[in-house]
């Protein structure tokens, strides 16, 4: 890992377990992990999400100025930003928001957020939101959909930007 605000990465276990360990040792607001391809993705109550080369991964550390016990709604929060992000990068208009964790399109999922709240060494709450986008692939067999599925691929790195600009960054540092 380096001292910048995104480390990218081709291969990790998780880009939440990542920027969760970061956080604990003390990275500032909106310091970022992304992954190629994650070995131990997952998603709520630790269900194991298939990872692979072709799709976004990402998790930013979050130090919002609130209760810890408002932490859960960061789950909607960032959601709702990935979703104008991925509208904004030209993506797809149909992209909605399914209470608490999900992006659908045409009633799939496109992609998931999963909100980690944790205390650094120095006992400060924070939290670590993580995102996957099925940009290239969509997992079988969980009635998933991709972006290239829907004839959208776009630039990687125009959505990776753009979902990272999504997180309250700005709002809560």
């Amino acid at each position: 890992m380096t001292d910048s605000l995104l480390t990218m990465l081709y291969e990790t276990g998780s880009t939440n377990d990542d920027a969760l360990a970061l956080g604990r040792a003390g990275a500032r607001h909106g310091r970022g992990v992304a992954a190629r391809l994650q070995t131990a993705g997952r998603g709520r109550r630790g269900h194991a999400w298939e990872s692979p080369v072709g799709n976004l991964y990402l998790s930013v550390v979050l130090r919002p100025h609130v209760a810890p016990a408002r932490l859960p709604g960061l789950a909607a929060a960032c959601g709702l930003g990935v979703t104008d992000a991925l509208r904004e990068a030209g993506c797809t208009a149909e992209v909605r928001l399914k209470w608490p964790n999900d992006l659908l399109v045409r009633g799939r999922k496109l992609a998931g957020i999963l909100v980690e709240a944790a205390r650094d060494d120095s006992g400060e709450p924070f939290a670590v939101c993580g995102v996957g986008v099925n940009v290239g692939l969509s997992p079988r067999g969980l009635g998933a959909i991709s972006l290239a599925e829907l004839g959208e691929i776009g630039d990687k790195g125009v959505v990776a930007d753009g979902a990272r600009g999504a997180f309250p960054v700005e709002r809560c540092g």
